[in-house]
């Protein structure tokens, strides 16, 4: 897939294109029912596996019924059974499962999830009922100016796994080889202003919270001086728990920290997306921080909130966490990641 194809916004057009799916069973029932899509499908284009590199047959592999995917019996689309999803013992990480009690959520990385997705492109005359992410011009002109101007511009990436873009394919070495959102973001900044010399460092540790941000931020971001800093802490914070208050002053605090060193660096903060809901624990607090990211952007010049949580949230709202999962539990695979980079994008394009 072209970079163009990759970034096209899911809330535009008629067509989307690679829309994860996995077909796994009922919690209940265990009972392998239809995979929902975002938008009811019209039309299916192709299915394929995630790799690309497997085209499915429609009435052989699968059938299109109101709206959503059916896998056929006898199809050579993967499906998951009831032990294989719901674990009768722990992975790696113990986590309970919600749905199925006395089962364990099956903890997988390094691209099992994704050897057992398959990709969906198909045409929908729905419409997108969410929010759109604003262009930060507004709260960042420092940045705009120098990408507008031809200036330099160095780009720090600052958090989690996520913002490291674990078990994307790429990071995994699996085809289709897709980076992680990050790198998206980064091609499309340097293709959107290619007279702007657009550097980039990534100082994100998997498995981090925000009090190893603040902790780190001295070393890990000030030292660098970056013009721009995305910062994207909170899903592992939920777990300690840290609570909404002291998520707040970690994240003024990395601010403050980085300013002592740069007075003009600006930030995009980037809303934690949740756990998967079936992670028994691991979903309480992500939510809570929103709003404070909110409250430091009113009130500090330079800074912008990212909708990635509540974009990811909508997303859930119509699928399966199953059909968007790199882990099982909190990575993001190769289409949520786009969406990521979709939203970011948004936040540096002016209308």
């Amino acid at each position: 897939m072209d970079l163009q194809t990759a970034l096209k916004p899911l809330w535009e057009g008629d067509t989307v294109f690679a829309e994860s799916v996995l077909f796994f069973p009922d919690p209940v029932t265990g009972e392998i029912g239809p995979a929902p899509l975002f938008y009811p499908a019209d039309e299916i284009l192709r299915v394929t596996s995630s790799d690309f590199m497997i085209e499915y047959k429609e009435n052989v592999d699968y059938y299109l019924e109101n709206g959503r995917l059916f896998r056929t019996p006898g199809s050579a689309i993967p499906a998951m059974d009831y032990d294989a999803y719901y674990l009768k013992e722990p992975a790696s990480i113990s986590i309970a499962s919600a749905s199925a009690p006395g089962r364990f959520v099956r903890y997988e990385p390094g691209g099992f999830y994704h050897r057992k997705q398959a990709a969906v492109t198909y045409r929908h005359s729905g419409a997108w009922t969410g929010l759109l992410q604003p262009c930060a011009a507004d709260r960042l002109p420092e940045t705009f100016r120098r990408l507008e101007h031809g200036a330099p511009l160095k780009v720090l990436l600052y958090g989690d796994s996520l913002m490291e873009g674990c078990d994307v394919s790429g990071r995994c070495q699996l085809p289709p080889y897709l980076p992680p959102f990050t790198e998206l973001f980064l091609r499309w900044l340097r293709e959107r202003y290619p007279q702007s010399a657009v550097t980039a460092v990534n100082t994100a540790v998997g498995g981090t919270n925000s009090d190893w941000g603040l902790e780190q931020a001295g070393g890990r971001v000030a030292v660098h001086e970056p013009d721009l800093v995305l910062v994207n802490f909170g899903m592992n914070d939920s777990g300690w728990p840290i609570l909404p208050e002291r998520y707040e002053a970690n994240l003024r605090g990395i601010i403050r920290t980085v300013r002592e060193k740069k007075r003009e660096a600006e930030f995009l903060l980037l809303t934690p997306g949740v756990a998967g809901p079936d992670c028994l624990g691991w979903t309480k607090w992500q939510p809570h921080y929103r709003p404070v990211l909110d409250a430091i952007a009113a009130d500090t010049p330079g800074v912008a909130v990212v909708r990635t949580g509540e974009t990811q949230e909508l997303i859930l709202s119509r699928k399966r966490y199953g059909d968007v999962t790199a882990n099982g539990v909190n990575h993001l695979n190769d289409f949520m990641t786009r969406i990521y980079a979709q939203v970011l994008i948004r936040t540096m394009s002016r209308a």
